[in-house]
């Protein structure tokens, strides 16, 4: 596909073929940096702008990019979404084609730095439980009723959908439109890790920390279930320093807020407790889908790098002893 668009990409020969053993690393997760060590290597050693790797089923995508320093760094998952929404809105404005109803579509627990550039330019934001089916289900509903039209689509655990063509996540088109990106970047004399810095500089520097706590054996489940069951039954005001604005439970579906009003979600039910902070930060803690773990994610903003992510540390330490 690069070579049909004209960009010029190499492969990793070790990787170029298909081994259902994947052998050549100890989980196929491009979550993980020691998934792309390979790729960035190769990147290192060819004078490679960006590095892409997929998963298996090549849905979601992993990136390294360079920084001013010329050093390779890992994208988050939400750092990858969030250029990505950037640059479709930007150009579409360009070219004038940012329909009046355009909208995107992102999960309860990815950034909310989304949120701030797509408002900023006249986009719709609609937020959608964990699970690309939830972003896919909004997207057949539009294309029945046309209220809105679907311009992208993400999740901060690596999943983006560029277009409506499909109803998940597809890491193939994306690393079309990360590479188109850069081209276009470099093109205007500047480069992903610039527009990076740009976009935190206008919309506000975010840090995300996330983190898992497991229940081992066979009562690993119950304990579990315990811990949410005791989170739901208490009134948490502040966490980490932090003034609770909301307390979302989608258990009930109630949205519980601090002036003691109550409304609804409007989700589905889904084993959630989602902390509303003030400045569009937020806690949320669920457990995971496959494995006896709790799930802790925390965003914050903050007037730069160093002190957003003292901040994130803060609240996780604090969102950590409401586990205990």
């Amino acid at each position: 596909m690069f070579k049909r668009l004209g960009i010029n990409a190499n492969v990793v020969k070790e990787q170029a073929f298909p081994d259902t053993e994947f052998s050549t690393v100890a989980v196929p997760n491009p979550e993980n940096a020691a998934t792309l060590a390979m790729g960035v290597a190769e990147g290192d050693k060819i004078g490679a702008d960006v590095v892409l790797g997929t998963d298996p089923d090549a849905d979601r995508l992993g990136v390294a990019i360079r920084n001013n320093e010329g050093k390779f760094i890992l994208l988050t998952g939400n750092q990858i979404g969030i250029l990505l929404l950037d640059y479709i809105i930007r150009r579409r404005k360009e070219k004038g084609i940012l329909p009046k109803n355009a909208a995107i579509v992102k999960t309860i627990v990815t950034s909310t730095l989304a949120d701030r550039i797509a408002k900023a330019n006249g986009v719709k934001v609609f937020n959608v439980l964990t699970g690309f089916k939830f972003i896919g289900e909004k997207m057949t509903e539009w294309a029945e009723t046309g209220e809105y039209t679907y311009i992208f689509g993400f999740e901060e655990s690596y999943g983006s959908l560029c277009g409506t063509y499909a109803r998940d996540k597809d890491a193939v088109v994306a690393s079309v439109m990360f590479a188109e990106m850069l081209l276009y970047l470099e093109s205007k004399g500047s480069s992903v890790y610039k527009r990076l810095e740009e976009i935190m500089a206008e919309y506000g520097h975010y840090s995300e920390n996330n983190s898992s706590t497991t229940y081992k054996g066979l009562s690993g489940m119950e304990i579990m279930a315990g811990v949410m069951k005791n989170l739901r039954s208490m009134d948490i005001k502040e966490i980490g320093g932090e003034k609770v604005l909301s307390v979302a439970d989608y258990i009930s579906g109630d949205i519980k807020h601090s002036d003691g009003k109550v409304t609804k979600t409007g989700l589905p039910q889904s084993d959630v407790i989602y902390l509303k902070l003030e400045e569009e930060q937020f806690v949320c803690i669920r457990p995971s889908g496959t494995e006896p773990k709790l799930k802790i994610y925390v965003l914050v903003f903050e007037k730069d790098k160093r002190a957003s992510e003292e901040k994130a540390a803060k609240i996780m330490e604090a969102a950590k002893k409401l586990l205990s």
